[in-house]
């Protein structure tokens, strides 16, 4: 027979929208007919696919662009059994965001405990996706030579400066393919971000150190981005600032020319023959052009804190003329590099600025703010993708 257990309360029942949820325990108790044998409850087992399921959704609660760690979600599971174990870390370090230098402390510790049990058959073989910012591993860079079944990197590179920007990338490099069995032959997608400069020396030893990348992604302009809104209003004197230390346009500081800038850098990346998706996040518009539009908002008395991307003065003055300039500079890589299908850069003209808009970046969320794709056809033209 069956007998429900029914929690009573002396006030209310809570109304439907409230997250107290009432629960309900059905138990059977002294059915003879209805009693199963001891031995056929410890042969039941839950499928490794469902508990796999289980903990992968518990893993993404938390976003993974939150400072949360989604591991206190999985701790207790964790700690039910050997297998269950295994299913949590298996999972977990998979995919692995490195929230803080205490973090990556932390996990190295599981990693290396991991290791010892399985006698190095586990543990950080399983971390396919590893994310973090430079200053939470610059410490113990070596530790990165444990990542050899690695297929993304991305790292964010926001406490780098020109000059230490290549010492730490050639050092991350130098450990990630330190040991013989090393993730040069499984990382397939780099991502660097918030990058004081992108130079030819930078993507020369990018290519030299792997290969068989098919994502390249690196973006050279967040910072000097991060720095446009300072509670919804342009902060010119902060960009200011952050000019000295980075190089958000190519031209004509670096290079000459646009075509100067495609040539060199084809050349650079010649020896990634697998490249498919190729970002160099820079803009191709001229390093002055953001006190020119200073200049455009003055003479007609527009709002100084009128966002240069929404700037119809700017748009309709360079807008066509940097257009010209990124399709060039794309079709000079495009027929340099035969594996490519899409080349992507950073534009202050990515779309038609219109009377009543608030800011691109802001209102869409993009993942790249100002990033214009090309797409490269089979002649090895570059065609602009339209953005939706």
């Amino acid at each position: 027979m069956l007998r429900t257990l029914s929690r009573t309360r002396s006030h209310p029942l809570p109304k439907r929208n409230s997250h107290r949820q009432t629960f309900i325990l059905v138990t059977a108790i002294n059915s003879p007919a209805y009693r199963q044998p001891k031995q056929s409850a410890s042969k039941f087992r839950i499928p490794t696919e469902i508990l796999d399921k289980i903990v992968e959704f518990a893993i993404l609660t938390p976003s993974p662009a939150s400072n949360v760690d989604p591991f206190p979600y999985i701790a207790s599971f964790s700690l039910a059994s050997h297998a269950f174990r295994q299913i949590a870390l298996r999972r977990y370090l998979h995919h692995v965001v490195i929230r803080s230098r205490m973090h990556w402390d932390w996990l190295f510790r599981v990693i290396s405990g991991q290791d010892s049990r399985t006698k190095g058959k586990g543990g950080s073989i399983d971390i396919q996706i590893f994310i973090s910012k430079s200053s939470f591993l610059a410490f113990d860079l070596a530790r990165l030579s444990t990542l050899t079944h690695l297929r993304e990197l991305s790292m964010n590179l926001e406490t780098e400066g020109l000059h230490t920007q290549h010492v730490f990338v050639t050092t991350m490099f130098k450990h990630l393919l330190t040991s013989t069995s090393n993730c040069s032959s499984s990382l397939v997608k780099l991502v660097l971000t918030s990058i004081p400069r992108i130079d030819i020396s930078l993507l020369a030893l990018i290519a030299k150190s792997l290969p068989l990348l098919s994502i390249l992604h690196i973006t050279a302009t967040d910072q000097v981005d991060d720095y446009d809104w300072i509670n919804g209003e342009l902060c010119w004197c902060c960009i200011d600032d952050v000019l000295d230390c980075s190089f958000h346009s190519a031209i004509p500081e670096m290079f000459a020319t646009p075509e100067a800038m495609a040539t060199e850098c084809a050349t650079a990346l010649l020896p990634l023959t697998n490249l498919r998706s190729l970002l160099l996040g820079v803009y191709l518009s001229d390093e002055g052009l953001r006190w020119k539009h200073i200049l455009n908002c003055v003479q007609a008395s527009a709002p100084p804190h009128l966002a240069l991307e929404d700037c119809v003065s700017c748009y309709e003055t360079y807008g066509l003329a940097v257009r010209h300039r990124e399709e060039v500079a794309s079709n000079i890589i495009a027929s340099r590099l035969p594996s490519l299908e899409i080349i992507s850069w950073h534009s202050y003209f990515n779309e038609v600025p219109s009377e009543g808009e608030v800011g691109l970046r802001r209102a869409r969320k993009d993942e790249y703010v100002r990033r214009v794709n090309f797409e490269v056809s089979k002649d090895r033209k570059a065609t602009r993708m339209v953005t939706t």
